[in-house]
């Protein structure tokens, strides 16, 4: 597999990572403002000079912010702070509640309410339910949204009533 780039600093900043994808994974990578080469020395050579110039803008970037807070400078955009702050935190405790339902729901039409966090990892990534950054569980990943679902998994629900014999009469 063959993947075109500006240069090879726009592929990545870091070498490992260059190494990776182009001895690891096997990609032919033709960076196309750099002088041809599939040379290991000379990719190796360009990857560490993206990687030093990554670093240098970074110090740069770092150096600047701190020498306009040391002088007063507000950074950020502060006309909408706190509403864009609850926002944020709105949307964070509502997508953490629908992955608690969604476990929630695995845990309940699976029958695996006796399973360890470990065997739940387990079971979790045998179906399409990724964790909440898009990737596989981990029993770190799992703790707070297994909280949760147990918490979903013992609140009553309607239907848990509505077969007993005095449902909607007062």
């Amino acid at each position: 597999m063959s993947l075109l780039v500006d240069r090879l600093d726009r592929l990545s900043r870091n070498t490992k990572t260059i190494e990776e994808i182009i001895l690891g994974m096997g990609v032919i990578v033709v960076a196309v403002s750099d002088e041809p080469s599939t040379d290991p020395l000379v990719l190796a050579s360009r990857a560490a000079r993206a990687e030093l110039e990554g670093n240098i803008i970074a110090e740069r970037t770092k150096r600047a912010l701190t020498d306009r807070k040391a002088s007063g400078v507000l950074l950020g955009n502060r006309t909408n702070l706190p509403e864009a702050q609850k926002l944020g935190a709105d949307s964070n405790r509502r997508r953490a509640d629908e992955k608690a339902n969604e476990i929630a729901d695995a845990i309940s039409s699976n029958g695996w309410h006796d399973l360890s966090v470990p065997a739940l990892v387990d079971a979790l990534n045998e179906l399409p339910l990724l964790s909440s950054r898009g990737g596989p569980w981990t029993v770190a990943a799992l703790r707070r949204p297994h909280r949760a679902a147990l918490k979903v998994l013992r609140k009553p629900r309607l239907d848990d009533y509505q077969h007993h014999p005095g449902f909607g009469q007062f």
